[in-house]
């Protein structure tokens, strides 16, 4: 399964799942769908080789943000990917 995939499909998993995908983060990452646990904060990694990306009830808000802006579905996954990229690189650099 890909990012792509599950940025279409987003709807398909529940809303606390996480997502983690294959670094550098595109549409074409392999992913893996964790089941989260509400006490317990994201892994940074898992199998060293599946990055923490962003879990399904963010797509879900901002999916519907991009939905106002008559963005084409390739256009929109890759705007997800993009706020994924930026936050990840704000929480790394507030550590």
């Amino acid at each position: 399964m890909d990012l792509f995939y599950v940025l279409l499909n987003y709807h398909d998993f529940e809303t606390n799942s996480r997502i983690y995908a294959e670094m550098p983060w595109t549409l074409e990452s392999k992913v893996k769908i964790m089941k989260a646990d509400a006490e317990q904060s994201p892994s940074a990694m898992i199998d060293n080789t599946y990055a923490f990306f962003l879990e399904v009830a963010v797509i879900h808000k901002l999916s519907s943000l991009n939905q106002t802006q008559n963005l084409c579905i390739r256009d929109s996954a890759q705007r997800i990917i993009e706020f994924a990229l930026k936050l990840s690189t704000s929480t790394s650099t507030d550590r």
